[in-house]
């Protein structure tokens, strides 16, 4: 079974998930990494601000998209700093508690 970490639950993030899900199906097992346990449509947040549209309808939970039996879907807060050598590799949960923290 092939081992597949997706960082990010954007637009590409939740594509290649969906993607990798239909095709792979129980062939494969994905861990979803994402700030988020929601979805927002970027598209749609000027009509939001605007508010001629609500914030509820224009997000939508990260549940909704993934199978819990092929995709695992954690909360974390990625940090990667690149302005020095080493570069750097923090991982925060929802509490910003500091999980890992290393030079890559």
């Amino acid at each position: 079974m092939k081992e597949v970490v997706v960082l990010g639950a954007g637009y590409a993030g939740l594509k290649t998930v969906v993607l990798l899900q239909k095709k792979l199906k129980t062939n494969v097992h994905i861990t979803l990494v994402d700030r988020n346990n929601y979805h927002y449509e970027a598209t749609d947040l000027h009509e939001a601000a605007a508010g001629t549209q609500s914030a509820s309808r224009i997000t939508y939970p990260i549940s909704d998209v993934i199978n819990p039996q092929i995709t695992t879907f954690v909360v974390l807060l990625i940090l990667i700093s690149s302005l020095t050598a080493p570069i750097f590799l923090k991982l925060l949960n929802k509490d910003k508690e500091e999980l890992v923290n290393n030079p890559c």
